[in-house]
């Protein structure tokens, strides 16, 4: 399992309201939400660089948790999502979705 960090962003539009748009309208949401997730990867970056920095100049330490801590940890939260998955429909759903999206 390798350290990584995820920023994601969602537009939610109703399907029949979309649907009903001119296909201007929709490309040029398309294009908003694209330029969006550029913007905000750009200053997640940028501001987490700056304060990491910080935070490493007052005397931070950095650490890596030893791999077999990161996969117990991980095999901890992916049979909690499995239990919640068992108990909600909707968290099942979405559970998979994610599952499909992390195997590319």
């Amino acid at each position: 399992m390798n350290a990584r960090s995820s920023l994601q962003t969602h537009l939610i539009i109703n399907a029949k309201a979309w649907r009903a748009l001119p296909e201007k309208y929709q490309k040029a949401i398309q294009d908003a939400a694209f330029e969006t997730q550029i913007w905000m990867r750009e200053k997640f970056e940028y501001e987490n660089s700056n304060a990491f920095k910080t935070i490493i100049s007052n005397g931070a330490k950095v650490m890596v948790f030893p791999e077999e801590i990161t996969a117990t940890l991980k095999n901890i939260a992916l049979n909690e999502y499995e239990d919640q998955a068992a108990k909600s429909p909707e968290f099942f759903r979405l559970y998979r979705a994610w599952q499909q999206s992390n195997k590319r």
